[in-house]
């Protein structure tokens, strides 16, 4: 990353370092105890821990203490793990000469000695989940003192004023992921799985819920509406929360398959498609990627229009018209009763539903209707997984599986499809990209 910043204040920056000098490597402590601060970490933890690796380089420079782990293959063929913990004038790594060579190096965590003016010292650093921290370092069996205690909080407010100041121009995450060349890794939720979950958990619940509501319903009495203002309002509230959990799950299998078309589409669509003035998974709505999906991405067998056939594509549209009714609360979608006069004679006219695939009157949905919008999920995504080839297969697997979905893609912007199944350890996942 260009530095493009200046944080090198002497207002600030000068502060930190006559006071807080890094401890030098003959300084550094044999063995202490470590009390962790817990001074101003919710603000702390609001910056992310490259955020500080960032900021520590630039008033530090390189840390005290950088530990790591090792993979080596023996000349006998088996592989072993060493853990090494190197200062900044250690040289890297001594080996046996039963070593062939290394096979991985992996960075662990990092930490800083920062002296205090009182003679004790701090450690700022991370742990091996790769969150930051900042603690008090002490002998072993001794105490923290006031003196440390109250060094330590003032250190930590101007390591604070510091990183407000320079926060956006030290790490802008979303910029910085945008204009990243060369290969990149990111975790996406699976918005697919998380919400056909969600859909078939209403579902299955939804029955007993709208029965309770039925119930009510059945309980008022049938000339309700000629009663008082209250009676009418209460049976106004009743039925209204009629029908409400087969919406909720209607809508969660609409978007579930939304999602899993984003998905597929973000996926495998065809790098020469990808340039940021395309945007085509901006610019192309829902049904457009349905149809074009075989034309605009890779691992299709079939390299036409026709994966989606003319009646399960009505459906697919009828289904979103009505997800977007429920949704979008347009003026247009309602209408309930229109007034015309003719002769002298007023006539109210009921607006009915037209064309209607799942009635968008709550009071007349049941159980059935929220079976016919998942069954029009199921068959679209399985026509579209079929059209794939088999080099998708753990892919999918994945898809179908987890709730997060871990990319990796090349230095030519395609994606790195994974042949086996893979540990979904974080640190893992980045290492093996």
């Amino acid at each position: 990353m260009a530095d493009i910043y200046d944080i090198s204040h002497p207002s600030v920056i000068s502060e930190i370092n006559n006071n807080f000098p890094l401890l030098k490597q003959e300084d550094f402590p044999k063995s202490y105890d470590l009390t962790y601060c817990g001074y101003k970490t919710k603000e702390i933890e609001t910056y992310s821990a490259i955020f500080w690796h960032r900021l520590m380089k630039k008033i530090y420079g390189e840390p005290s203490e950088t530990d790591f782990r090792v993979f080596v293959k023996k000349k006998d063929g088996t592989i072993t793990i060493l853990q090494h913990q190197r200062s900044e004038e250690d040289n890297l790594l001594c080996i046996d000469d039963n070593v062939s060579k290394f096979k991985r190096i992996d960075l662990i965590c990092w930490r800083y000695f920062i002296g205090l003016p009182s003679g004790g010292f701090i450690i700022a650093g991370t742990n091996k989940s790769l969150e930051f921290y900042i603690g008090y370092g002490h002998s072993q069996g001794k105490s923290l003192t006031f003196e440390e205690n109250k060094e330590g909080k003032f250190f930590i407010d101007c390591l604070l004023k510091e990183a407000k100041r320079v926060s956006s121009q030290i790490f802008n995450p979303n910029k910085e992921f945008l204009e990243m060349k060369g290969r990149k890794a990111y975790i996406l939720t699976n918005l697919y799985l998380v919400n056909y979950r969600r859909a078939l958990a209403i579902q299955i619940l939804g029955e007993s819920w709208e029965n309770l509501f039925l119930n009510a319903i059945d309980g008022l009495p049938d000339d309700i509406l000629n009663f008082t203002a209250t009676a009418v309002n209460q049976y106004d509230k009743i039925t209204a929360m009629k029908g409400m959990s087969y919406v909720s799950s209607i809508i969660y299998f609409f978007t579930a398959l939304e999602g899993f078309i984003n998905i597929i589409f973000h996926a495998f669509l065809k790098k020469e498609f990808r340039s940021r003035e395309l945007n085509l998974e901006q610019r192309l709505d829902l049904e457009q990627k349905l149809l074009f999906m075989p034309l605009l991405c890779d691992h299709f067998r079939k390299l036409d229009t026709g994966i989606i056939d003319h009646i399960l594509l009505e459906q697919f549209r009828k289904l979103k018209k009505y997800r977007n009714i429920l949704v979008h609360a347009k003026i247009e979608d309602a209408f309930k009763m229109y007034f015309f006069e003719e002769d002298g004679f007023p006539y109210p006219y009921k607006v009915t539903e037209r064309d209607a695939f799942i009635p968008c009157d709550t009071l007349k949905l049941c159980i059935d209707d929220v079976s016919v919008a998942k069954e029009v999920v199921d068959n679209i995504i399985r026509v579209v997984l079929a059209a794939m080839d088999d080099k998708t297969k753990v892919f999918i697997e994945e898809l179908q599986e987890v709730s997060s979905i871990f990319f990796s893609i090349s230095d030519d912007g395609s994606i790195i499809l994974p042949e086996k199944k893979r540990d979904w350890s974080f640190l893992d996942l980045m290492r093996n990209s």
